[in-house]
């Protein structure tokens, strides 16, 4: 469970994808800590789930980031009175598939989603940041943008492409005192991870597929949501104030297990 403090007290924060898994749980963290959170998604029933919880804090929006309507109606109608200090851009999907097995449509819904829709929340989240002088936007790649995997095509692409629009963010808007970092999850329990366990490995259950990725992890579990949350709000807080441009891997040391090949010495 998130703490309760009041250092994001008096905050605007917006969370696209905020109505599940990691960016629900970010939604929660920063309301515990007494922000006002736009929890923004597109699915119906995810969105009533979060209404239904009443959670102090947290606003539900619907948000179609594929949509710059969608997007520039989101900031100037619920954010644009107060302004914006944290963006969470967390809304992503997951294709499976070679560059042969990927179709151009599944394609280009997963680069609008996870590189546009970031992109797009960027550029209506900036103006009003300037407004309060300065904030904080914190991007949600994967660590497969280290650790490619195979038939991940488009999702690998989309996750990469992330750590490349997170470098520019932060160098354009340094100056306007906007910090722009990213973070790359590993094996997380999120429905989009249970949902490709039962793609990938029908013939195991979760319990068995939590239990056998986690005994390969080096910390011998997989990620919660709230370790990536907690990674978030260090980001966006002022604890980070001189954090920026950066990739923080919060994957359990699974990154740390890569060996290289060893070179023979000359006898």
């Amino acid at each position: 469970m998130p703490r309760a403090t009041d250092d994001f007290a008096g905050r605007v924060v917006v969370v696209t994808g905020g109505t599940r898994g990691i960016g629900w749980q970010c939604a929660q963290s920063f309301a515990a800590r007494g922000a006002r959170v736009l929890a923004c998604g597109l699915d119906a029933a995810e969105l009533e789930g979060a209404r239904r919880a009443s959670v102090a804090g947290i606003e539900a929006h619907h948000l179609d980031v594929r949509s710059e309507a969608s997007v520039r109606a989101l900031f100037q109608r619920e954010a644009a009175a107060d302004g914006v200090d944290v963006l969470v851009n967390c809304a992503g999907i997951q294709r499976f598939g070679d560059a042969l097995q990927t179709t151009l449509a599944d394609w280009d819904e997963v680069l609008r989603v996870n590189v546009t829709g970031a992109f797009l929340a960027a550029r209506h989240a900036i103006p009003l940041m300037r407004t309060r002088g300065g904030g904080a936007i914190v991007n949600v790649s994967s660590i497969l943008a280290r650790l490619t995997a195979g038939g991940r095509v488009a999702y690998v692409t989309s996750k990469t492409a992330l750590i490349g629009l997170t470098r520019a963010l932060s160098l354009d808007h340094a100056a306007d005192r906007i910090r722009v970092n990213v973070v790359l999850p590993g094996t997380v329990e999120t429905p989009m991870l249970t949902d490709a366990w039962a793609q990938l490995r029908p013939d195991r259950t979760v319990e068995q597929m939590r239990s056998d990725v986690g005994a390969a992890n080096p910390l011998g579990r997989i990620g919660t949501p709230d370790d990536v949350a907690a990674a978030i709000v260090f980001l966006a807080s002022n604890d980070a104030a001189f954090i920026t441009g950066a990739e923080l891997v919060i994957d359990g040391g699974v990154v740390n297990k890569l060996a290289l090949p060893v070179v023979p010495r000359n006898p």
